[in-house]
């Protein structure tokens, strides 16, 4: 739709200020009448006072609230025209607040989509299988994540983590722990060894986000398993009966705490725990916490 310069919707938006028609008649109709019939259809309508008013945030027009009214009741006034100005500048500021959450919902799950294995090659011997189901829609991009690296036939590490936060920052730092693991992997560290590299690591970063993580070593030539985890769930084994039972691991402290508490500089260390892994088709279940 189309309006010229001296169009009330254009010198509102123009002007960024409120426009006030007080009385809808024919005089108004006629200067109306020859770039749109809306006027005309309004007053047919027993419209007889109409306001409008920008929507304006952070500097930017977002467009224009219009107040009607009709009937036997007065016109618009002055004050009506300031308690508009006042309602048009608390919706627009929510609008606004919608469309940049938006964006960088956008951005930070783009950002997220493309740290993550799509799909994750699995180590010869060990079957891989993995799904992302958000805790709700409102915190659907996180800083949770997860791998699976090939250490040597027979032989891979699986590692999952989460960021404590949503958004872009959740979704960067967890990108940055995911390249940081991955670089610590091709060394065949023990999981207590690289959680420690990894919490050391992670101290330079500049963000006061704490981070959690579990990390695996699966050997099939052995049917071995060594287990470390940072403040991450225990994983859950399950066996070829369809029973199933969280492993008992020690917790150990989430990446990063020394950051939180420099007052305490002692480390808190990771251990890691080794179980058999039956031959048979036994399946190890890692997830993540809610959020």
């Amino acid at each position: 739709m189309h309006f010229p310069a001296g169009a009330p919707y254009t010198q509102a938006v123009i002007d960024r200020r409120p426009f006030l028609l007080r009385r809808i008649d024919a005089r108004a109709v006629a200067q109306a009448a020859r770039y749109s019939s809306i006027p005309e259809r309004l007053r047919s309508l027993g419209v007889t006072s109409m306001m409008m008013v920008p929507l304006t945030a952070r500097g930017l027009v977002l467009g224009v609230a219009t107040f009607l009214r009709d009937g036997d009741r007065p016109a618009f006034d002055a004050a009506d025209l300031a308690l508009a100005g006042d309602l048009a500048a608390h919706a627009a500021v929510c609008i606004d607040n919608a469309r940049l959450y938006h964006r960088e919902h956008d951005v930070a799950l783009t950002l997220k989509r493309s740290m993550l294995p799509s799909l994750p090659k699995p180590p010869a011997g060990i079957e891989i299988a993995h799904c992302y189901r958000p805790a709700s829609d409102v915190h659907e991009v996180g800083g949770d994540w997860f791998d699976v690296a090939t250490l040597g036939r027979g032989k891979g590490a699986l590692v999952i983590g989460d960021v404590m936060g949503h958004g872009i920052q959740a979704a960067a730092i967890m990108g940055q722990m995911r390249t940081t693991v991955r670089a610590f992997t091709h060394l065949d560290l023990p999981p207590d060894q690289l959680l420690h590299h990894l919490d050391d690591a992670l101290q330079e970063l500049d963000s006061p986000l704490l981070a959690t993580c579990l990390y695996g070593i699966c050997d099939c030539t052995v049917c071995r398993c060594w287990l470390g985890r940072a403040g991450h769930p225990p994983p859950a084994l399950v066996t070829p009966d369809g029973s199933a039972r969280l492993l008992d691991l020690p917790a150990g402290a989430p990446l990063r705490r020394r950051h939180h508490h420099p007052r305490r500089p002692h480390r808190h260390p990771h251990r890691c725990h080794r179980f058999r892994r039956t031959p048979s088709s036994a399946v190890l279940r890692i997830a993540g916490p809610p959020a």
